[in-house]
């Protein structure tokens, strides 16, 4: 569930710097006509030294997410997406949303892509009728963790950012029991 606003940054700049200065080591030993043995050394090193960065990346990235795990989520917001809340929840309804939200599971891949295309063929960033709802988690390992869930009628999704070609990407989840929360909610069962 980790999103571009949660993403950890830098570790791709010291990557590639890492790789530029293997690529001028290397050019540097090659004019100065250095043994070969060397040159191995020197690009096993600067490679090794990049994969340990992306391990540290994957590692970091991982303890962020698990912010979840702790239980500690305070709800920060829900309303409908773009607008003020006109739901005012207690603080037991929130615990159980939070918790609700921390126990979601993804669809199926088939279903996956399936609902992921209905999405794009909307052509809406956000629907309008999408009940967000935005998680916050106390700092760890350097970040806080942010979960913004968005609900809209029985679909339940994360908008995770954009890709390269500025489309959303949407990582959609079962319903748990969430939608009928909400429905439950508007209709004054609740």
């Amino acid at each position: 569930m980790l999103t571009d606003m949660n993403q950890p940054k830098s570790y791709g700049n010291v990557i590639f710097t890492i790789l530029i200065m293997v690529i001028l080591l290397e050019a540097v030993w090659w004019k100065m006509k250095r043994r070969a043995r060397m040159k191995v050394l020197g690009a096993a090193a600067g490679t090794a030294l990049a994969a340990a960065v992306l391990a540290g990346y994957f590692l970091h990235c991982d303890r962020i997410v698990s912010s979840i795990e702790s239980g500690d989520g305070t709800v920060i917001d829900i309303s409908p997406w773009g607008k003020e809340a006109d739901i005012h929840f207690t603080d037991s309804q929130e615990k159980e949303i939070v918790k609700l939200c921390e126990t979601l599971k993804p669809v199926s891949a088939g279903e996956q892509k399936r609902l992921a295309r209905e999405y794009l063929d909307a052509g809406e960033d956000v629907p309008d009728s999408a009940e967000l709802i935005w998680i916050t988690y106390p700092k760890r390992y350097g970040h806080m963790f942010d979960l913004m869930v968005c609900v809209d009628g029985d679909r339940i999704f994360v908008k995770k950012g954009d890709d390269n070609r500025q489309r959303p990407i949407v990582t959609f989840f079962e319903d748990n029991g969430l939608c009928g929360y909400f429905t439950a909610v508007r209709s004054g069962q609740s």
